[in-house]
């Protein structure tokens, strides 16, 4: 009987244990489901950590480029030949091009330019590769309009690697084709870079452009070409005689203010043509009541010296301050209090108002209180207060006078939600500089430092709003 009755409360123990388990995974279940409702419910917020920044401001403009030229006009007729490649810087006395006034010297100098390709180094195929790729990239803009000037550069090249051995066998050519009293030498009188292409705007300079010089509908250039014909006082070539050049581009009042120009000297340009980046002088210019920039360089003159019209991108930056995107900023409602209510008192000598409140017998008593002030560096006439630290409806004594400021009135200052202690604390920021994508904060405030922790995406929240 005894084993029976041991039997049965083991077999009762058996069947408990069951139950016990699905209790156990029933609360794992709830605990698990209520963990996916509130982290699917819950604000997903976006961290966004403060850095020191500024903002870059772009502009894109077509520039005149300014340099020292000095069109040499030819003293004979006849056939034109290139003797120094384009963009190549010659000395005083160095021979530039000739000039065949019989025509047949040309003959005795194709047999040296023949022979170009065995004469070609690695530099002269670098110059030739990068005039091909330049007509390339502005194919689409261009069209077939660039190929005579592509030729002429490719042509400037090959003659460009024979000159040594045309300089050192000219006196044997003109023995052999017996025309020596025909054959003319135009020679550089000072160093300078070669340039067979000229637009009549060789003098001009920033104080004799006008508007119109910006119009490119009416521009025009002249190109000698190598084996043409040439006339007595028409342009052979002209002589960049300076590194130092620079570029005028016309300026609106709205892009001198949106890109911060009005106290610059130096600016960052972008060559839209080749992606070159440089840092140059920089100067506005008020002629006949409209605004210009000079762009002042020292380097550069000769990779751009048959561009009389530059396309260059402006990069300007304000000053540094608390890089926060656009989308963090929000403002909130402060008591705007006028600035001469504000006095020293307490032990520190901290800055507050007198505020003047009823006790309880109904008494008048005034005391101090010295909340966190906020004032505008722009407007001194102001200061702001949050409305948590004050009561509306109070009265504020002007020191050393009996005018009274019933506080009510308010005003909207610009700040960010800072979240370093797990929940939204709303820090004011002021802000000195602002693009479509960020403003800069000074740190007139204090509140916010670099490397606190914003929410990105301040429209979703409010303040106090626990986050983690």
């Amino acid at each position: 009987m005894a084993e029976k009755q041991k039997t049965k409360k083991n077999i009762l123990r058996i069947g408990q244990r069951p139950k016990i388990a699905v209790g156990i995974f029933l609360i794992i279940v709830f605990y698990l489901i209520c963990f996916t409702v509130m982290y699917l419910t819950r604000k997903h917020v976006q961290v966004y950590e403060v850095n020191t920044g500024s903002v870059a401001y772009t502009s894109t403009f077509t520039g005149i480029a300014v340099r020292e030229e000095m069109v040499v006009n030819s003293n004979y007729s006849g056939t034109f030949n290139i003797y120094q490649h384009e963009g190549n810087r010659v000395k005083a006395g160095d021979i530039v091009c000739t000039v065949d006034e019989s025509g047949k010297v040309a003959e005795a100098l194709s047999q040296y330019t023949s022979s170009a390709g065995e004469q070609l180094n690695s530099d002269d195929i670098r110059a030739m590769i990068t005039s091909i790729n330049a007509y390339k990239t502005n194919f689409s803009s261009e069209g077939l309009s660039g190929l005579s000037s592509l030729k002429s550069n490719l042509n400037s090249v090959i003659l460009g690697a024979v000159t040594s051995e045309i300089e050192a066998n000219l006196d044997s050519i003109l023995a052999s084709s017996g025309q020596a009293g025909s054959f003319q030498s135009l020679t550089a009188d000072q160093a300078g870079y070669v340039v067979y292409e000229t637009d009549g705007c060789e003098s001009l300079d920033d104080s004799n452009f006008t508007a119109e010089s910006f119009d490119q509908s009416s521009y025009a250039e002249q190109r000698t070409e190598n084996n043409e014909s040439i006339s007595a006082g028409d342009p052979a070539y002209k002589l960049i005689t300076s590194e130092n050049w620079y570029i005028l581009i016309q300026l609106s009042n709205s892009q001198i203010s949106a890109n911060g120009l009005q106290n610059k000297t130096s600016v960052t340009v972008d060559f839209l043509e080749d992606n070159i980046s440089t840092t140059a002088n920089f100067q506005i210019i008020t002629k006949d009541g409209l605004n210009y920039g000079k762009i002042t360089l020292n380097k550069y003159v000769v990779r751009y010296c048959t561009d009389r019209f530059i396309n260059i991108r402006l990069v300007t930056t304000r000053p540094d301050g608390l890089k926060i995107p656009v989308s963090a900023v929000v403002q909130q409602s402060y008591y705007a209090i006028p600035s001469e209510y504000v006095t020293q008192g307490g032990p520190d000598g901290s800055s507050g108002f007198i505020a003047e409140t009823t006790d309880s017998t109904g008494g008048t008593v005034q005391t101090f209180v010295s909340p966190n002030i906020l004032s505008d560096p722009k407007d001194s006439s102001t200061v702001y207060v949050s409305r948590d630290e004050l009561t509306e409806g109070i009265s504020l004594l002007a020191p050393d006078s009996d005018s009274r400021y019933v506080i009510g009135p308010t005003g909207t200052v610009n700040g960010v939600y800072c979240i370093n202690t797990g929940y939204t604390v709303f820090v004011p920021i002021y802000i000195i500089d602002s693009s479509d994508e960020y403003v800069i904060a000074s740190t007139t405030y204090g509140g916010l430092s670099n490397y606190d922790r914003i929410v990105l995406t301040a429209k979703d929240f409010s303040e106090n709003e626990l986050i983690y």
